[in-house]
């Protein structure tokens, strides 16, 4: 077994940007000829397209709110910083959206041949990043991320606690691939919901992280 080709969707990760949400391969019309692709929507914010057997970068659009990365180079697929966005270099705090939690985490998102759209189960949830104080050290017991985990996540003052919760956001995103561009969508109370089912029926089933099921 020989590997044929990879792709980075994030290099220089420091943000626990994984990219480990279910990998699609669909036929589509892409500049007048049908390609046989991958689509991909990881937790950085951004909906791939790749050719799946040569791993060519095709597209890239973020389809959630990003601030880390004004977007991604048009040849290449490689994201573009926010210098800020660095935190590790600049040694300054950072409130990133998408936080370590992403755009789309593991819960699947689903594909419709009838209506052509991808429907991704998608949030916002800000994370501080505040780097670890006098250097990395390991903890045995404990994530290993080089942050000061008494600080990281939710920030201290209520003004910014208040505009923590009021970011936070979760929804169903209809997503046209060959666009690269949201059709619709549908808010929810929350973020963290569950994957989606689309159906030949045209309809969309989901639980939600408060019990409801839609």
């Amino acid at each position: 077994v020989e590997i044929s080709w990879h792709f980075q969707e994030t290099p220089m990760d420091q943000w626990d940007f994984t990219s480990v949400q279910q990998i699609m391969t669909l036929d589509l019309p892409i500049n007048g000829e049908t390609r046989h692709v991958i689509v991909h929507a990881p937790k950085n914010g951004f909906f791939y397209i790749i050719d799946a057997k040569t791993g060519e970068f095709i597209s890239g659009k973020n389809y959630v709110y990003v601030n880390w990365a004004s977007g991604l180079d048009p040849k290449t697929g490689r994201p573009i910083y926010n210098p800020d966005a660095l935190y590790t270099l600049t040694g300054k705090d950072w409130y990133g959206i998408p936080g370590d939690l992403g755009g789309h985490n593991f819960a699947a998102m689903a594909f419709s041949p009838k209506t052509g759209l991808v429907y991704i189960p998608a949030q916002q949830v800000p994370f501080l990043y505040t780097n670890q104080k006098g250097g990395f050290l390991a903890h045995p017991d404990s994530w290993n991320l080089g942050l000061d985990m008494n600080k990281v996540g939710i920030p201290d003052s209520p003004e910014a606690k208040a505009a923590f919760v009021k970011d936070l956001k979760g929804y169903i995103l209809a997503w046209d691939p060959q666009k690269q561009a949201e059709a619709w969508r549908v808010d929810h109370k929350g973020p963290w919901n569950g994957g989606i089912l689309a159906t030949g029926g045209d309809l969309l089933f989901q639980g939600l992280a408060n019990g409801e099921f839609h």
